[in-house]
């Protein structure tokens, strides 16, 4: 399948989908255009289940971020067989368990997630094997903070590989960063 034709039948599927929403909000034919050759990277059923995702919940037809999003969301839900990523709370009970079983000196520590791993990281297990019960609120809060920092960077990375997975734009990057980045973003360094 050509990436035309790929892209002629999304453009055609979020024709049919924005039947469902008021007129003001539907798209011209370089509005498809466009949102069809943003969405290319996803196949017509994994938009198919974004569209019927989002048909639930929104008044006005869904911007390109909306739908990858939900198309994203959907791809994580089956990825982790439907537990999705853990919640800070989840994280943070995670690193509390490990901390229970486990010394600061074994590497025998597991995390459902490398998200939770780096998190954990950058807190530090010492600070959690050696906190005052009276200050595990405290501890609770600064973990969140660095977990969704975390969660936010792992997200922005997929981003990143996303677009430099299109030659054209890993090419546009190597000549505004220069040459000596070039080899780096080719994967040759």
């Amino acid at each position: 399948m050509s990436d035309l034709n790929h892209e002629q039948k999304i453009a055609e599927m979020m024709g049919y989908y924005q039947k469902g929403f008021p007129v003001q909000t539907r798209l011209d034919e370089d509005g498809l255009v466009l949102y069809a050759t943003m969405l290319a990277e996803y196949t017509i059923p994994q938009l198919n289940a974004a569209m019927k995702k989002i048909i639930r919940t929104c008044k006005y037809f869904p911007s390109i971020a909306e739908i990858c999003e939900a198309a994203d969301s959907l791809a994580e839900h089956v990825s982790t067989e439907g537990k999705g990523v853990p919640d800070a709370g989840e994280a943070f009970r995670e690193m509390i368990e490990q901390a229970k079983q486990h010394s600061v000196f074994t590497d025998k520590w597991k995390f459902s997630t490398p998200v939770i791993e780096m998190a954990v990281k950058r807190f530090g297990k010492m600070e959690i094997l050696y906190l005052p019960e009276s200050e595990i609120g405290i501890a609770r809060a600064q973990f969140r903070k660095i977990y969704e920092e975390e969660l936010k960077k792992q997200r922005e990375r997929k981003v990143n590989n996303e677009v430099l997975k299109d030659s054209r734009m890993a090419n546009l990057v190597n000549k505004l960063a220069g040459k000596s980045k070039v080899l780096a973003l080719e994967g040759r360094t």
